[in-house]
């Protein structure tokens, strides 16, 4: 298994928590095997990935709890629910390849991205779309929400981030949102491989916008 987790929001122990957690699930907790079929496979890994998103939930739910009772008295609090802010914010985007013998399954919530190099020196986009406005399907989600893509900066999806998962009403931009900006709903991709795929090279956010301040719109190509 391969992933990126890259924290935002002073997300770095939320990024190491849902990397240890993922390598449990995957290999320790009803592990997934050669003797599974694609479709089981493909439902553990969802399910596995939802398990990670609970077990964090569940480490920041007192402080979500807290911050809701000192909100009765928001300036009195001011200092203490300053702090809970900074912890409720943080985040994580999520993206893991898991070989399973000539099978890659692909799980990307978040803006990395994953190529793979063929012997030819072809590659393949490993998954088809990243989490951000800049996706016309997430651009479409948020206006159906009543939400202005351009208000919801990248990303769109991950874990944690609670703030603008769990708490979005309290921002004047989401106000009349029907429902949450940001979600922790992945997309999962499945490859059958053969011997010409040699290489798998994956970019997290920080270096895919790196390229793209350097003009390189599409790494595929």
């Amino acid at each position: 298994m391969y992933g990126i987790f890259c924290g935002f929001n002073g997300g770095a122990d939320v990024a190491r928590f849902v990397m240890n957690r993922m390598v449990y699930e995957v290999f320790k907790d009803r592990p997934i095997t050669k003797s599974m079929s694609v479709q089981e496979v493909k439902d553990a890994l969802l399910k596995k990935f939802h398990t990670v998103d609970m077990r964090y939930l569940q480490t920041v739910d007192d402080d979500l709890t807290e911050r809701l009772v000192l909100m009765d008295d928001p300036v009195g609090n001011a200092d203490r629910i300053s702090v809970l802010n900074a912890k409720v914010r943080k985040g994580t985007t999520v993206f893991v390849v898991l070989r399973v013998d000539r099978h890659i399954y692909v799980l990307n919530c978040g803006t990395s991205l994953g190529l793979a190099v063929r012997s030819d020196r072809s590659m393949v986009r490993l998954n088809l779309r990243v989490h951000d406005n800049d996706d016309p399907g997430e651009y479409e989600r948020l206006e159906k929400l009543n939400i202005d893509p351009l208000t919801v900066h990248r990303p769109t999806r991950a874990l944690g981030d609670y703030f603008r998962r769990n708490l979005f009403e309290e921002k004047e931009e989401f106000l009349g949102a029907k429902g949450n900006p940001v979600i922790s709903e992945p997309d999962l991709y499945h490859w059958e491989i053969d011997e010409t795929w040699k290489y798998l090279i994956l970019l997290s956010d920080g270096v895919l916008q790196n390229l793209k301040d350097c003009g390189v719109e599409d790494c595929a190509a």
